[in-house]
């Protein structure tokens, strides 16, 4: 405690420091001779002339309890050079040292952020080569057009000496448990149609709008997938994936990519576009550009992360998902409650999905 009201004692009230050649003003105050002199410069700056200076007398006695006050302090003798500048050169030495703990933490995040957007880079380029591999026409990527000796072939399993890889052919067939009540099925299930069965009556006044959609029997866990789906004359229709939680048709039927759990692109003729849809997300462009497809090509690589839609006939991109799909997914076929009559069926045509 003592030490401490020293301490305040020998403190200039201008530099906030120990004295460092101590003087007394005629008032009796005491302050550094080089804080004075600095006041002094600055009044005469001001008042733009000279000003009567008071009398300074150095205050020796001041001065020695000082330098014995710091060598007892320091515990040795103090360095004429750095006298004064210890608090300073601590305060700086704690600045530059927070200083370089900031910069390397920076560095360190700067670092995380490039590692993460050059896999993010990586990754996307491999999906783009992996799209380009899959829409060419050449071997062994053509044995997924609509063909009609593969579908003969049936589950003949095709290797290419180039990449090595397995190709096997499969219907797809639709889970009939899955559907909605307004929906029909063929007997071996491989083509879905809107009905009558599931209306409250004939005074039935549901909105043209409303979606009714069914998924598929066999889910997708990993690799590359391959299916195409005939959408000729139907007037609205949706295509994608599906977690298998997603919502039960029958309770709402019109959430496919309104939601966390499904990604899909649809198609309204009544509107001319096309919209590409997951969780609060939606992107509707224009059928004037690209034109009504047919038969529509979906091409999942569940490895890279990315859903691909296109023109099977044209071969004509339509829209791509880049997607994180952390469990099993489902294709789903969506229709809409305008193709109901008329006949009108969604059904897959060719090899349906192809896997690697």
């Amino acid at each position: 405690m003592d030490s401490l009201c020293l301490d305040e004692e020998l403190i200039c009230a201008v530099c906030r420091d120990i004295f460092t050649e101590p003087v007394t003003l005629p008032c009796g105050h005491n302050y550094c001779e080089e804080c004075v002199n600095e006041l002094k410069r600055s009044v005469h700056s001001v008042q733009d002339g000279d000003a009567t200076s008071p009398l300074l007398k150095k205050n020796t006695v001041l001065y020695n309890i000082i330098e014995k006050y710091r060598r007892q302090r320091d515990g040795g003798v103090e360095c004429s050079v750095c006298k004064g500048q210890q608090k300073l050169a601590a305060e700086k030495s704690s600045w530059q040292k927070r200083f370089s703990l900031d910069l390397v933490q920076e560095r360190r995040a700067v670092r995380l952020r490039t590692e993460k957007l050059s896999r993010l880079k990586t990754r996307l380029l491999q999906a783009h080569e992996g799209l380009l591999q899959a829409l060419s026409i050449t071997d062994p990527l053509a044995l997924l057009q609509v063909n009609h000796k593969w579908r003969i072939l049936g589950n003949a399993v095709l290797k290419t000496q180039s990449a090595g890889r397995s190709f096997s052919f499969k219907d797809i067939i639709l889970n009939a448990a899955s559907a909605h009540p307004r929906l029909g099925l063929n007997a071996d299930r491989s083509a879905v149609w809107v009905t009558t069965e599931g209306a409250s009556g004939p005074g039935d006044s549901e909105s043209s709008e409303a979606l009714y959609w069914v998924l598929g029997e066999i889910p997708f866990t990993r690799g590359v997938h391959h299916w195409e789906v005939s959408v000729a004359a139907v007037p609205s229709w949706a295509i994608g994936v599906a977690y298998g939680s997603v919502q039960d048709p029958a309770a709402g039927g019109g959430s496919l990519g309104r939601d966390e759990l499904s990604w899909a692109l649809s198609y309204c003729s009544s509107k001319r576009q096309f919209c590409a849809q997951h969780s609060w997300l939606c992107f509707c462009f224009s059928d004037s550009a690209m034109g009504i497809p047919d038969t529509v090509g979906v091409f999942l690589d569940i490895d890279s992360g990315f859903l691909s839609f296109y023109d099977a006939v044209s071969m004509g991109h339509l829209y791509t998902f880049y997607c994180d799909i952390q469990a099993p997914v489902y294709p789903v076929f969506c229709l809409g409650a305008e193709s109901m009559g008329g006949g009108s069926h969604y059904k897959n045509l060719p090899l349906n999905f192809v896997y690697w």
